[in-house]
């Protein structure tokens, strides 16, 4: 990329976007509310179909098309994706990612949101129906300002990256060789920090099988699952290494029953995740060796299975390029960007491990996701959309001059 004689257009361009967004704050804030009271837990197919039709009335009229992708032909609850183009014809064209999806049940209590001072709080306010309204900000002051030139978009919402997009990954994946970067909505810090490196995250079950027997009368012919199961996890966990970044997770144990039965049947759950593709290899190799030893010298029987749904997300020089972009355009709008490496994870590991390079946290600035405390600066509704904005008006330039 050349960054070459870019002064005048990107004051002009950010002069004609704060000048678009001035009062844009109430109806980002009316539709970020009016989604977020409908419950779209990632179980909860209707609730997310619900949130989905919110958005696809509100996209509809900045797009050029829509279309309905169907994840999956075997009749699971996630079936759908939505993708809205613009200028659909260029050739040099973006990729926008934003799940429909939020990890609080219907059924869980924490289903209303409100106003509190500065702060707009509720479920999934912040990660990221906030960071949709954003997206679809920045799209119409483009539009509007007529600062989009001969960029195209397409913009992609999914239905289940809270559970590790099972579905859509593999849309992403295909989708990703068409595009020259990507932006992923997910939530900044509450001081507006954006993720850097990301960990790779993967998710993992042990089935243990042992014999069931009455604990009275036949314990010592009985092969307690329970026990095995709990000797696996505690070295499972001895693997987890501060300096080297992995961590193992033991989530749950599940086994047993009545108390005077030994119990045949135990799974453990857990999660794992690394800082790099090596670590990622020494991990997968660490927990086939123990899996095969616990089998060879335990009476109870243990198979692993799971994958490495997300993996390292790596910085190199393409990712950098956009990185530095963005800050340009952050000094531009006197919106300071910093970058932090994070152990959380998204849909921008998938994108990179794809070969798209992308920013993965351009939605609003919060905090407490995932919990009763989740939350979004609401004035950083427009600040966020002018920086969306900017950096795609820029990065349509840089390319018209590399």
């Amino acid at each position: 990329m050349c960054t070459a004689n870019l002064e005048w257009p990107l004051n002009s361009a950010r002069q004609l976007l704060q000048r678009y967004l001035t009062d844009k704050t109430p109806p980002m804030l009316e539709l970020t509310q009016a989604t977020a009271v409908l419950n779209s837990g990632s179980t909860n197919p209707d609730g997310v179909a619900a949130v989905a039709r919110q958005f696809i009335a509100a996209f509809t009229p900045w797009s050029d098309s829509h279309y309905v992708r169907r994840l999956s032909d075997t009749g699971n609850i996630y079936p759908h994706a939505h993708q809205f183009d613009i200028n659909p014809q260029a050739l040099k064209r973006v990729l926008l990612v934003g799940h429909l999806d939020t990890v609080f049940a219907p059924d869980g209590g924490f289903d209303r949101c409100w106003r509190e001072g500065d702060c707009l709080r509720g479920p999934g306010v912040a990660d990221m129906k906030g960071g949709i309204v954003v997206m679809l900000t920045a799209l119409q002051a483009l539009r509007e300002t007529n600062l989009l030139g001969d960029l195209g978009i397409t913009v992609v919402l999914t239905p289940d990256e809270e559970i590790g997009s099972p579905y859509s990954r593999k849309l992403l994946n295909e989708l990703a060789p068409n595009y020259m970067c990507g932006l992923v909505f997910e939530p900044a810090l509450e001081d507006g920090t954006l993720a850097g490196a990301r960990k790779g995250s993967g998710n993992f079950k042990v089935l243990v099988s042992g014999r069931s027997v009455h604990a009275g009368r036949e314990f010592f012919n009985g092969v307690n699952a329970v026990t095995g199961a709990a000797q696996l996890a505690a070295e499972l966990a001895g693997l987890s290494n501060a300096k080297q970044g992995i961590s193992v997770n033991i989530a749950q144990i599940e086994g047993g029953a009545a108390i005077n039965v030994v119990p045949g049947s135990a799974i453990i759950h857990f999660n794992v995740r690394v800082n790099n593709s090596e670590a990622l290899a020494v991990i997968q190799l660490q927990l086939e060796q123990i899996i095969a030893k616990y089998n060879a010298q335990q009476a109870c029987e243990f198979s692993l299975h799971g994958e490495f749904h997300r993996p390292p997300k790596n910085i190199d020089t393409a990712h950098q390029a956009l990185f530095d972009l963005l800050a340009s355009c952050g000094d531009a709008l006197q919106q300071p960007v910093q970058f932090r490496a994070t152990g959380g994870c998204c849909d921008g590991n998938n994108l990179a491990v794809a070969g798209l390079p992308n920013i993965d946290t351009m939605g609003v600035c919060g905090g407490g996701i995932h919990s009763e405390r989740e939350f979004l600066l609401i004035e950083s509704f427009t600040a966020r959309a002018a920086l969306t904005a900017l950096f795609l008006s820029q990065l349509n330039r840089l390319t018209e001059t590399s």
